[in-house]
């Protein structure tokens, strides 16, 4: 990690776990190098930022483009190696910096839902998942957070925010293929994910 993102993630990390007990079960189960995807479930605007900290390494994460027009955010989020997405269909240009990312061998934050889950549930997995994958062949780590949908209610309470990683996932690449590939694998990464449910 450079020093900033170091200097962030451990502030984050320790205001997390004294407000609110934050927890990571499996976080060794990250690779030491490579490229990695981290697939997660979305409920809460809260995630990336709890993610990012719950992970050893060095994430890249998308972050609605509206954030990087307020001067001080902006700037703060790009440091922190998020990238701009526009949130009204396909982003060529998201999509080329993610791929970039892990051909590089870095780690990705998805939440492959493509927006937040109002109820709780998991929604289905949108192929553009399985279309990085594809693209990278990196190997993808299924995660799950719960309690970041309810923060102003779980202030001090021990596993107010918890993140459960599963185990890797590699070669999905080979694994699939013909007209419904991408698909095929979003499926198979949103079964990893919820196994951890």
């Amino acid at each position: 990690m450079h020093p900033f993102y170091r200097f962030i993630h451990t502030l984050v990390l320790i205001i997390l776990k004294i407000v609110w007990g934050f927890r990571v079960i499996g976080g060794k189960n990250l690779p030491a190098e490579g490229p990695v995807i981290v697939a997660c479930n979305h409920i809460s605007a809260f995630d990336p930022p709890a993610l990012a900290v719950a992970l050893y390494r060095e994430a890249h994460f998308a972050a609605k483009k509206e954030l990087f027009g307020i001067p001080v955010i902006g700037r703060l989020i790009s440091m922190l190696n998020a990238f701009p997405v526009r949130r009204d269909g396909f982003d060529n240009r998201a999509v080329k910096h993610s791929i970039k990312a892990l051909k590089e061998g870095g780690v990705l934050i998805m939440f492959p839902e493509g927006t937040r889950s109002r109820t709780g549930e998991m929604l289905p997995f949108r192929r553009g998942i399985g279309f990085i994958v594809d693209k990278t062949d990196a190997a993808v780590l299924p995660a799950y957070i719960t309690g970041s949908d309810k923060i102003k209610k779980r202030i001090l309470k021990p596993g107010g925010i918890t993140i459960k990683f599963g185990e890797i996932v590699y070669n999905l690449n080979s694994i699939y293929s013909g007209s419904d590939k991408f698909e095929r694998i979003a499926r198979h990464v949103r079964d990893e994910v919820e196994k951890l449910i």
